[in-house]
């Protein structure tokens, strides 16, 4: 029987293969003892991953010429290659079966200089890196009408096309000696309301959908904050809402639960199990009335001008009346504001910036009749108009963050639980409460990695967009009607 191994330390990680792979010949070499460090970031509110690793060179791999004084089996690195890597973590390294492999392209090579800035025996530099289906991807432009499809049909045919197709297309599949590398992601795509034709006017697969993005629209999930990114594991396209009923039970799991801390240190296994859990360097997020009044985080107002009937149309969108009704990532949250103070300082219609639409569609549940001088179905303009800027900002605006140690099976789009102590005068008891205003459940919004001798670090953004501890429940799908033609009222004296 194999005995347990031990695990050295809190993020402790074996990077078991780190090949360089050249995309010309296929030939690699395996630098996992010349990296200094590696950094990688992956977050919700950027398409892709980035990174870059830091290299000690003391053969001269960046020299052609180097070639021409060394045995074939010299390796060039020109800045197209592929950085494939294969690691465990403290949880996963004595399972072989858990063994996680990363493949990336190198596109730079920065930061060229003597090792220590004076040591004439060799060289160290950046190398960075992101992921093949951004490199290729980006070489096409998309001019092209998409006929009678859902948007989140569109964006899965343009992925299936330009990061799929186009990127198996040029990449390798593996080197010459026979590591295959992992490239192929898949898309989580959320679907998305009524079917349109549109033409994307020559932009690269990226700019294309979030183009889209600005626009889909989901009957389930109405805030329609939709984000398109990627993380180590797949691509995706959809809500934070979606996000959060798909994540919801893995919350059940000890794993995702951390606790603000900077407690000592215990060198013992039950000490290292227990530091995994720390966050350090905890932050708290602002708090600034005045700018979410000037930004409109708590109103909309659209006017829709209805040229063939010669009327305007206004609608208007309180967040604080239907902030309930969304799937919402604390399961009772709670505004930052009073709604007598959000009445009082964004009641008045004429303060609130207006967003404008020409009405050249149906009506919303009208059939689509061209006869009608309609052409192409409701768009819910109003809809997104409304509550996308409002989600952005309180998604925004709540991030708090902090460091913990790195772990393979956290991804942006993550939930976890957030201990945090009340930091007042009652915390000094010894059954001290836990903060549910800023603690709670968060989402993971970014993870910013590095890796240095075996240590795996993560600096972690999260967000949780409201306040938690609130006196009522999330009620998902009870603002279908959130916006309205009736003008907001002010909220009375003693509320």
């Amino acid at each position: 029987m194999t005995k347990t191994k031990i695990p050295p330390h809190a993020g402790y990680v074996d990077v078991s293969k780190l090949l360089i792979v050249s995309h010309e010949s296929g030939k690699s070499t395996d630098v996992q003892g010349n990296y200094v460090s590696i950094h990688l970031t992956e977050s919700a509110l950027t398409p892709f991953i980035d990174g870059y690793i830091d290299i000690v060179d003391t053969y001269g791999m960046i020299y052609p010429t180097a070639s021409e004084r060394t045995q074939d089996n010299f390796f060039h690195i020109r800045g197209e290659e592929y950085l494939h890597i294969e690691y465990y973590d403290y949880n996963s390294f004595d399972d072989p079966t858990e063994l996680k492999k990363e493949t990336y392209f190198i596109y730079a090579i920065e930061e060229i200089e003597m090792l220590d800035g004076k040591k004439e025996t060799g060289l160290q530099y950046r190398l960075f890196f992101t992921s093949p289906q951004k490199v290729f991807s980006d070489t096409k432009r998309i001019s092209k009408a998409y006929r009678n499809m859902s948007y989140s049909q569109i964006v899965q045919s343009i992925y299936d096309e330009y990061y799929t197709n186009v990127t198996n297309d040029h990449v390798r599949k593996k080197d010459n000696n026979g590591n295959i590398l992992k490239i192929t992601k898949d898309l989580i795509v959320e679907e998305t309301k009524a079917k349109y034709t549109i033409v994307i006017p020559s932009m690269t697969p990226q700019e294309a959908i979030q183009f889209i993005g600005k626009r889909a629209y989901s009957e389930k999930n109405s805030s329609s904050f939709f984000m398109f990114f990627e993380t180590r594991d797949n691509f995706y396209f959809c809500t934070s809402e979606y996000l959060v009923e798909k994540n919801r039970l893995n919350l059940m799991n000890e794993d995702v639960r951390f606790t603000y801390s900077s407690g000592k240190d215990d060198n013992s296994p039950e000490g290292q199990q227990r530091a995994m859990s720390i966050i350090s360097k905890g932050s708290f997020p602002s708090i600034n009335s005045m700018e979410a009044i000037k930004a409109q985080a708590y109103s909309a107002r659209i006017s829709e001008i209805d040229l063939s009937n010669r009327d305007i149309n206004h609608f208007y969108y309180q967040y604080k009346d239907n902030y309930l009704g969304y799937e919402n990532i604390d399961a009772r949250p709670q505004l930052q504001n009073s709604n007598k103070f959000i009445s009082e300082t964004t009641g008045d219609v004429n303060h609130i910036d207006e967003g404008y639409v020409f009405k050249d569609y149906a009506g919303i549940g009208e059939p689509y009749r061209q006869e009608a001088n309609h052409d192409r179905q409701y768009t819910f303009y109003k809809e997104t108009m409304s509550t996308k800027p409002v989600f952005a900002y309180h998604f925004m605006k709540n991030l708090m963050s902090g460091e913990i140690f790195g772990r393979n099976k956290l991804f942006p789009g993550s939930l976890v639980n957030i201990d945090i102590p009340e930091y007042a005068v009652t915390s000094m008891q010894k059954n001290a409460s836990l903060d549910k205003y800023f603690g709670g459940t968060q989402m993971i919004v970014s993870l910013d990695h590095t890796i240095v001798n075996n240590i795996w670090k993560t600096g972690m953004s999260f967000t949780k967009a409201l306040r938690g501890g609130g006196s009522s429940p999330n009620a998902p799908g009870s603002n279908a009607s959130a916006v309205t033609e009736e003008q907001p009222k002010p909220e009375s004296e003693t509320s």
